[in-house]
């Protein structure tokens, strides 16, 4: 899509939806935006901050001893050791990468499926809240405020604030709260499997292979 001052003066789609070429992809194709969804999961945390639901120095962990504003209220594995640093956590942190993880000295836990899945004892792949419920027995990487390190696991967890603020699914409160007053209507979830892929959205390069987080043992493409 081209605009010059406010008007559309080229709208038009290239390229294919299907290896074989036989389908020419459409100006209504859906397209992976991957981590480009961190922007928009900060952009609806403003929005409940703006609408007074939400607090920048608000607590993120409920944790023995944590105050009485803190937000996500979720279980330690019996006999887990908690870095007491969690409870200095704070959702301004989480948006700033601030959190206290880094996927470089440590690991990246949206990756560890199945070895998180293993030690909960629980089907893989995890669900969000077990993969949180894992890290709470995992010691931080830094003080929490101190460095910005890019993470995924922060954002998850900004999603989890999200539906505990709301009551609603995360992606119901993006497509409902976020994108539906302007006018966006064609906003999804993406599935990891080609056959869980919506109707009009292209998906067919297998760049690599790795180990399926769903029958742990197999190989499919990543997405």
């Amino acid at each position: 899509v081209v605009v010059k001052d406010g008007v559309v003066v080229l709208n038009h789609a290239y390229g294919w939806f299907d290896a074989e070429h036989t389908r020419q992809f459409a100006t209504d194709g859906v397209m992976r935006i991957a981590s480009v969804t961190k922007p928009i999961t900060a952009a609806a945390v403003r929005n409940l901050m703006d609408a007074g639901e939400l607090s920048s120095i608000q607590p993120v962990f409920c944790l023995e001893g944590s105050p009485k504003d803190c937000i996500l209220t979720i279980e330690p594995r019996p006999g887990t050791t908690i870095d007491p640093r969690l409870k200095d956590i704070m959702v301004s942190y989480l948006l700033n990468h601030r959190g206290g993880w880094d996927r470089g000295a440590s690991f990246d836990p949206m990756f560890a499926s199945i070895r998180i899945a293993s030690t909960l004892d629980v089907d893989s792949p995890p669900d969000k809240y077990q993969i949180a419920q894992y890290m709470l027995g995992q010691p931080l990487d830094f003080k929490p405020g101190s460095k910005e390190v890019y993470s995924n696991f922060g954002y998850s967890l900004l999603g989890q604030i999200i539906e505990k603020v709301t009551n609603k699914s995360y992606i119901q409160y993006i497509q409902e709260d976020l994108f539906a007053p302007l006018g966006v209507t064609d906003v999804y979830l993406a599935h990891s499997l080609p056959e869980d892929r919506q109707p009009n959205e292209p998906y067919y390069e297998c760049v690599d292979k790795a180990e399926s987080v769903f029958t742990p043992g197999t190989q499919v493409c990543w997405p």
